[in-house]
């Protein structure tokens, strides 16, 4: 991938104490994890307030690593698992060839298997406080929204219906494009654990006393593909370009 330039609005920053790290281009994000709960679970903010990361989780089948990418107005979904009958989601699942990368490189790999995908966020359909949050009951139980409108669930508005019907949602440009792909395995592997390790009294060793392995994300063979063939790209602008993930 060749160098890019992309301009930011830095108006956040990281709160006091809370550990950070820097994209190649020079902007800083951290974490903001709100577990255990459904729905919005954890978060990487930047400087740049249109531009952050998101994992929804806690809906069953539907949601095995739902992932939503905001970024200058636009957002996208994309998801780490494979998906089975009528495109329904499967566990995550490691591949041979990712775990000796691993044992390799001493890290874990976690490999995107689609982009364009639903993100579907199931604290929608309970009532939830100012932070978006559902409230449980005095039972412990969360509290059904009474007013809560079909659809609401898919937070770019594509549902798993639609992709089953061949729907995706896509980038405005292919600048867009290769300016997401510029930071996406920053924000990802620093949602997956890089920023976590940074926390005092973070793990540092295995039991064996070999240093912790670090997060590696890849995107998979197909989703390279589409990125190159310019599939997932909204209009005609199609041409083809050669696109180096590593």
């Amino acid at each position: 991938m060749q160098n890019i330039e992309i301009s930011y609005e830095k108006r956040l920053s990281p709160p006091e104490g809370e550990p950070w790290l820097e994209t190649r281009g020079g902007l800083k994000y951290w974490l903001v994890d709100r577990q255990p709960t459904i729905g919005l679970q954890i978060s990487v903010l930047t400087e740049d307030p249109s531009i952050s990361m998101h994992r929804y989780g806690g809906g069953g089948r539907e949601d095995y690593g739902s992932f939503l990418f905001r970024y200058k107005g636009f957002q996208i979904g994309f998801m780490h698992h494979e998906l089975g009958e009528e495109c329904w989601p499967l566990p995550p699942k490691s591949l041979p060839e990712d775990s000796e990368e691993g044992r390799r490189t001493g890290t874990y790999i976690i490999r995107i298997t689609a982009v364009g995908t639903p993100v579907f966020d199931p604290s929608a359909f309970y009532v939830r406080d100012e932070n978006r949050r559902p409230i449980k009951d005095g039972e412990g139980h969360y509290i059904r929204d009474r007013a809560y409108k079909r659809g609401s669930e898919y937070v770019t508005g594509l549902s798993w219906e639609d992709y089953r019907a061949g729907k995706r949602d896509r980038f405005r440009s292919r600048q867009q494009q290769e300016e997401m792909l510029s930071i996406w395995p920053d924000l990802f592997t620093g949602m997956w654990g890089r920023l976590k390790d940074l926390k005092p009294g973070a793990r540092k060793t295995l039991p064996s006393g070999r240093k912790m392995p670090i997060a590696a994300m890849r995107f998979s063979d197909e989703v390279i593909r589409q990125f190159e063939t310019g599939e997932l790209i909204d209009g005609t602008c199609k041409e083809s370009a050669e696109i180096n993930f590593l």
